[in-house]
């Protein structure tokens, strides 16, 4: 389940760069436990006495991410704002339009994925913390 939901994850960062969009996830979502289970832990649990913005900066910074309380601020905040959960998030594929397009206007293609995915991992795992979570459901782009 852990490697179906990075897979998804993955592919969230994928379909908001083929949609020029940027990504967020909520609190209480599932991309937000998978973060905190394996590689980030935060003030969401209560043992830890860490600064939340701290967090929401490292994790924007690092890892592009936005930290949105919920979804009623992302609307509020965004012009336009697309759920995603983790199923449809884990079947997204870029289209070949939009390979053709990524490639003609910023050079980027598949082998530039690969190193993006190797890239987020390492990331990832050199911010190691131990932690748990719900399972919620919600990923934004």
């Amino acid at each position: 389940n852990t490697g179906n939901r990075v897979n998804s994850l993955l592919h969230a960062y994928a379909f908001a760069r083929d949609n020029q969009m940027e990504i967020g996830i909520t609190k209480h979502s599932w991309a937000m436990d998978l973060l905190q289970s394996i590689g980030i832990e935060d003030e969401f649990f209560p043992s830890r006495e860490y600064d939340h913005e701290m967090w929401k900066d490292i994790l924007h910074s690092e890892f592009g991410l936005q930290i949105m309380k919920n979804h009623t601020y992302m609307v509020q905040t965004y012009e336009e704002v697309h759920h995603m959960s983790a199923h449809d998030a884990y079947y997204y594929q870029t289209s070949p339009e939009d390979l053709k397009r990524l490639k003609k206007e910023t050079g980027w293609d598949w082998n530039d994925t690969m190193e993006f995915h190797k890239e987020f991992l390492r990331r990832w795992f050199v911010r190691h913390a131990t932690g748990g979570g719900d399972i919620h459901s919600g990923v934004w782009a």
